[in-house]
């Protein structure tokens, strides 16, 4: 066994580029962001010997989490007027509580201040309310940051390990633990978790807290010497997190060694997170059956096996894991896809945050994510998408995890059409019951102006004295008393004779009708609310159906259905006769079938559907005095008896698609009858009687009537109880677990349109729904199975993801200005550092290095730290050594590629046995024979026979390829280790344009196109140009023309005022010239080969025609020539959609050149 002497963290190798030192690195904020003062409080303190590694970054972040309470403290004492005085003697006053285990510089005797904190971490000094909270927010959600990101070490690096190295990994870690077992009195663990338990055991209360006891058990002697054995066997690089990465990574490859060789997007140590037991269920489901797999399986002790369901799905689905999490946003529906996504894109930015974050906090933040991380929200889409079709049997699921473009097509239209109805839904629901009032008030207005006293009683019936015979219930009776022009316009009295004795009321109906037709308004308008409302209610009822378990939704959906209501009844005086007073707002549906018989309770006021025991419809109620109540046979007459029979569900693949089905139909339309929103009985009470003050009592009890009756409701009460949301008030959950905000509770029943049901009561305003959007067309992609995890193949990442990441990964290091900062900054803390390519699951990327004892080691350029094994085929192009770039001697067009130059190549056995020389020659042992092994820009390594091996006078060694005993033109030049460079003659530099030019051979609206002298390249004139070098010239056709033929292919020149671009010559006829059905039937589908090897590499034409392909009989390829195009990263919805287009385009006319076979 391992002793804690032995076991250290190694040295600190992280450039300190900023004064914070939690993990990510650097807040993103500047002082000059958020108004703040520009100048930072630098004052030093006598610093104590510093904390370092996990528990000091565990440390700060407590810091930070104390500074947003602090912050927020600050700016709740003050109020939004406090004066830039105020504020700073705050924060002079305020104390700073430090964590004793952070990296903060304290002093003995001397207590920090909120201001000095500030000004330690970097940020400056806010003066007003708005910065305060700016300040607050911005280090509370940094806080939520983990310093072990997602608990993924290496297989979360942001080039994760290859399926090799994790086998590896497994077998340093099965080693080690056979090398250090247990004491004998403590026996075999179970696990991994349990054996880094062993030596000094976590309490229950510390277990009880997955991440901390996380924390704990990398960080004992035992995690940190597992680590370290692994970083030391694998030659990984080293850096203040390495150990406790290389830890976490052996953890879980010793909980989950099936996913090195079947890995599976939806699985953790063989546990199915997508299987049918969770659909329709809360994550909290999920969460706790994974658990008790884990002990059952025998992976984890009971007491390890949260901490062990924690570990797998932070990295894999930390969904899963978000705090806060209504019941009703269930897997499978349209909320948990919205859910899903927004957590894969902040967890593509900060992996490992979404799991110290709450529902209300992912939401709020999805919309900025989506927007900022596009490439992992699009992958996050698919993969979420797909899921949801499968539970709701649109696609069936494939057991590799391959889809087809018309699959997700096809998921992706019926999300959208769900998505869309529910959405509409809500505001169907929140449909404007009308006002008479409302309605009235608007007429007068529009008639009398608005400076008339519309409210007062002042007229009366001119002579209302009735005839003597007249009956007093005579409905034409003339009105008597004093009205107002309110209530003769609510009442419909227009048709008699008004007199009044105020001036104003007078003058203003002088010669004008007071006959309106408000009634008329009211019950076309309450008609289309009733209609709104009734369709409302249908989209929440298909909802809730089709977000039940799968035997719930096949119970309802092949089982014979009998409806049943509770009624109440009102007995008369003989106590035998009785009146239906009417029905509860709940209907129970009876299903019988082949999983017998179960009886479901519709509750559209509690947003639910659930099951309840049979003899809810057996069970009597005792009468209440002259009331009685009986749960009675329900036959909707919109619904046939035949379509509510049982149906045969044999030979059936897919789950039934519950929201679109007839059946789920008939169960909505059942339930909108038995509501029966539009009897002539609440037409009636909500016509009301004349009298202006009952009528007003009246329309209120109708709109209360519709207010309790939506789900929407209850549910904003208790958001707003701070039962979801911590208290945010300005944030609801709707029936279908949307979230919605911008209204706020008290506007929840305020106006909704322009007419309100009365002062007191007013319509449910329509909130908007935040982090959920309908899916737009995704941009045109390899295809599903890039998101799959497998052999070589990067988890849950596509290699179009990767090569973006590692294009920005360059980008950064070079900087906006070009300057290079970065790259120089961290060549400072390494032997060197470089920007270059590399192999990525058989693919060769762009991407940051730096060299660490002699070894190239991929560069965190987010982290400013190297990780993994040492890269293997590294290419520099850019390098800095000691804060100073690098000038390579490399010239343009000089590039050695193997591909093309495969012909001249020989065996790798050749140099089998032989050492490289110091001038990089492989010389025979009988010194007859000499080679060099190159590898070029992509990665590939070719071994080539060389004579002539010279020195320059500057000291570089030049050599002559051979091939067959033959000279070839190819003369070479040592670059370092096994790389060489092209050169045009001995000694000197590729010839010039114009001593190469050869005859015109073709031009376009671009330019010229030449071929050259030996009719292997060809020329594009670009015309006259002010640049003399192509060093700082960067042009997007090269640039393509080379990613998609190889390094090497393409090269810009500028020579004597003109710019050229030269490249290979291709053979082959424009495609634009070809006759129809000329081509042979076995071309046809060279165009579409063309097309997946550009979107393999990222390439993604943006001129799609055929006069920019040639045709190749000779090869028999399609190769295109004029390539210009854009990066996935760069394809913008629009963007993508134009693409598809222009190629479906293009492939029609490029199929009406094919000959009929």
């Amino acid at each position: 066994m391992l002793n804690a002497g032995t076991v250290s963290l190694p040295p600190r190798v992280t450039p300190q580029l900023s004064l914070l030192s939690t993990e990510p690195a650097a807040l993103p904020l500047l002082p000059s962001a958020l108004g703040a003062t520009a100048d930072l409080n630098t004052q030093a303190l006598a610093p104590v010997p510093r904390q370092s590694g996990l528990t000091a970054a565990l440390g700060d972040r407590e810091n930070l989490r104390t500074l947003g309470q602090k912050l927020n403290e600050i700016a709740s004492r003050l109020g939004v007027n406090a004066s830039p005085q105020a504020v700073l003697a705050a924060l002079q006053t305020t104390p700073m509580q430090i964590h004793p285990d952070s990296s903060y510089p304290t002093q003995a005797g001397k207590a920090a201040t909120v201001e000095i904190f500030l000004g330690s971490i970097g940020l400056g000094l806010p003066t007003n309310h708005f910065q305060l909270t700016g300040h607050a927010h911005a280090v509370s959600d940094r806080a939520l940051e983990h310093p072990l990101g997602n608990f993924g070490g290496g297989l979360s690096w942001p080039v994760p390990m290859s399926a090799a190295e994790q086998r590896r990994v497994l077998a340093a870690a099965t080693d080690h633990g056979s090398q250090n077992p247990n004491a004998p009195h403590i026996g075999a663990s179970v696990g991994v978790l349990e054996y880094l338990n062993a030596n000094q055991p976590l309490s229950g209360e510390a277990l009880a807290d997955p991440a901390k006891a996380l924390e704990t058990l990398v960080s004992s002697t035992r995690g940190q010497a597992l680590g370290q054995a692994i970083q030391d066997q694998l030659g990984g690089a080293a850096s203040e997190t390495s150990v406790n990465e290389y830890a976490l990574s052996a953890i879980h490859l010793l909980l989950d060694p099936e996913s090195i060789t079947a890995p599976h997007r939806n699985r953790v140590a063989g546990f199915d997170l997508a299987q049918q037991a969770h659909w329709g269920k809360p994550a909290s489901t999920v969460l706790e059956r994974l658990s008790t797999y884990l002990h059952e399986n025998h992976k984890t002790s009971p007491e390890m096996a949260k901490a062990g369901a924690y570990l797998l799905l932070a990295r894999k689905a930390p969904e899963f894991l978000i705090k806060d999490i209504p019941d009703r946003v269930t897997y499978g529906s349209p909320a948990w896809v919205s859910l899903a996504v927004a957590a894969a894109a902040i967890e593509a930015q900060f992996p490992g945050k979404v799991a110290h974050m709450t529902f209300a906090q992912v939401m709020s933040s999805a919309e900025n994510a989506i927007l900022t991380n596009r490439a992992a929200a699009e992958h996050a889409q698919k993969a979420a998408l797909v899921d949801w079709a499968v539970v709701n049997g649109i696609v069936t699921c494939q057991p590799g995890d391959h889809y087809s473009d018309d699959e997700i097509d096809r998921a992706r239209t019926a999300f959208n059409a769900q998505l869309k109805s529910t959405l509409a839904a809500t505001g169907l629901l929140e449909a404007e019951i009308p006002s008479r009032k409302d309605i009235a008030l608007a007429h007068l207005k529009e008639r009398f102006g608005e400076h008339v006293p519309f409210e007062e009683k002042r007229l009366k019936v001119v002579d209302s004295k009735q005839p003597s015979a007249q009956p007093l219930y005579d409905p034409n009776r003339a009105p008597g008393g004093l009205f107002s022009l309110l209530d003769i316009a609510m009442s419909g009295l227009g048709q008699y004779p008004w007199e009044t004795r105020d001036p104003s009321i007078a003058e203003a109906i002088k010669g004008k009708s007071l006959d309106f037709s408000v009634n008329k308004i009211f019950n076309e308008e309450f008609e289309q609310a009733i209609t709104s409302r009734q369709q409302g209610v249908r989209s929440v009822i298909k909802h809730l159906v089709a977000t039940l378990p799968l035997v719930d939704r096949e119970n309802l959906e092949f089982a014979k259905l009998e409806f049943f209501q509770k009624n109440t009844y009102e007995l008369g005086l003989d106590f035998i006769s009785k009146k239906r007073q009417g029905a509860e707002n709940k209907l129970w549906v009876k299903a019988t079938g082949r999983n017998g018989n179960t009886v479901y309770e519709i509750d559209l006021n509690a947003g639910a559907i659930k099951s309840v025991p049979t003899s809810e419809l057996t069970t009597k109620r005792e009468r209440q005095a002259n009331k009685e109540f009986k749960t009675e046979p329900f036959k909707p007459k919109t619904v046939s008896e035949a379509a509510l029979g049982q149906k045969s569900q044999d030979g059936l693949s897919t789950p039934p698609p519950s929201f679109s089905s007839a059946r789920t139909q008939h169960i909505a339309d059942a339930f909108v009858e038995h509501l029966d929103l539009d009897s002539d009985d609440i037409k009636t009470y909500a016509r009301g009687v004349t009298s202006f003050d009952k009528q007003m009592a009246t329309e209120w009890n109708v709109t209360h009537f519709f207010l309790d009756l939506i789900p929407l409701r209850s549910a904003i009460v208790n958001f707003s109880r701070g039962n979801h949301l911590e208290g945010a008030s300005d944030l609801a959950l709707d029936v279908f677990g949307f979230v919605t905000a911008g209204a706020g509770v008290a506007a929840k029943v305020t106006k909704a349109g322009a007419k309100v049901a009365s002062a007191a009561a007013k319509a449910i305003q329509v909130a908007k729904v935040i982090g959920v959007a309908a899916i737009q067309a995704f941009n045109p992609l390899d295809g599903f199975s890039e998101l799959v995890a497998g052999g070589a193949r990067l988890l849950g990442k596509g290699a179009n993801f990767v090569r973006a990441t590692g294009a920005e990964v360059v980008n950064k290091l070079r900087g906006a200005s070009g300057s290079y900062d970065l790259l120089k900054a961290a060549s400072k803390h390494y032997d060197a550092a470089a920007t270059g390519t590399f192999k990525v699951a058989g693919q060769s990327v762009d991407g940051g290095a730096v060299l660490q004892n002699g070894r190239w080691y991929a560069f965190d350029v987010d982290r400013m730290r190297p990780y993994g094994s040492p890269l293997e085929g590294f290419t520099a192009k850019t390098s800095a050594m000691d804060g100073a770039i690098i000038t390579t001697p490399a010239e343009p067009g000089s590039a050695l590629n193997n591909r093309l130059l495969g012909d001249y190549s020989v065996a790798e056995s050749k140099i089998a046995g032989l050492a490289r020389n110091s001038q990089g020659i492989y010389v025979a042992a009988d010194g007859h024979l000499s080679h060099i092994r190159h590898t070029d820009t992509a990665g590939n390594t070719a071994v080539y026979e060389v004579r002539q091996v010279t020195r320059t006078a500057d000291g570089a060694v030049q050599a002559q390829i051979y091939h067959n005993n033959r000279q070839t033109p190819l003369l070479v030049q040592h670059l370092q280790g096994d790389q060489w460079q092209r050169l045009g003659a001995r000694g000197g530099n590729p010839p010039s344009v114009a001593s190469d030019l050869g005859p015109e051979i073709g031009g376009g609206g671009e330019g010229t196109i030449y071929d050259s002298l030996d009719g292997k390249s060809v020329y594009k004139d670009y015309g006259p140009s002010s640049m003399t070098s192509a060093d700082d010239f960067v042009d997007n056709e090269t640039l393509c023309l080379n990613s998609y033929y190889g390094d090497g292919f393409a090269t810009t020149i500028f020579e004597n005022g003109r710019r050229y671009l030269k490249m290979g010559k291709l053979d082959g006829v424009d495609v634009n010239t070809l006759a129809r059905g000329s081509l042979p039937p076995e071309a046809r589908l060279l165009l579409d080969d063309a097309f997946r090897r550009m979107e393999q590499k990222n390439l993604y034409h943006n001129d799609l025609q055929l006069s920019n392909f040639l045709y190749s009989a000779r090869d028999n390829k399609i190769y295109p020539v004029d390539l210009n195009a854009n990066g996935l990263e760069d394809m913008t919805p629009f963007l993508a959609s134009m693409y598809k287009r222009d190629r479906d385009e293009l492939r029609r006319a490029y199929y009406a050149l094919i000959a009929k076979a």
